[in-house]
């Protein structure tokens, strides 16, 4: 399994997410995007197809520049990700 967020740092506009190797049989994962002090600043669901995500994803326009953690719940499965937002 594997997981690409890009372009990583980002301007904070937009990033892709790439997703393989996921459970096959599973519909939907939960993105959540929190800040260094564990506080969740987006949450949202993503349509699998699969066992994979392939997805440009919005990001708030009030998201101040900083590291955040992406992390996709896929059934039993947990991926994580450093963001870099730079504005």
């Amino acid at each position: 399994a594997e997981l690409l967020v890009y372009p990583n740092p980002t301007n904070g506009d937009q990033v892709r997410i790439d997703l393989s190797g996921a459970d096959p049989e599973l519909t939907t994962a939960t993105l959540d995007l929190t800040d260094l002090f564990g506080k969740r600043v987006m949450t949202t669901t993503l349509p699998l197809q699969d066992g994979e995500l392939n997805t440009v994803l919005s990001l708030a326009s009030d998201l101040s520049a900083g590291m955040y953690l992406l992390t996709i719940n896929a059934g039993e499965q947990v991926f994580n990700e450093r963001l870099v937002v730079t504005r």
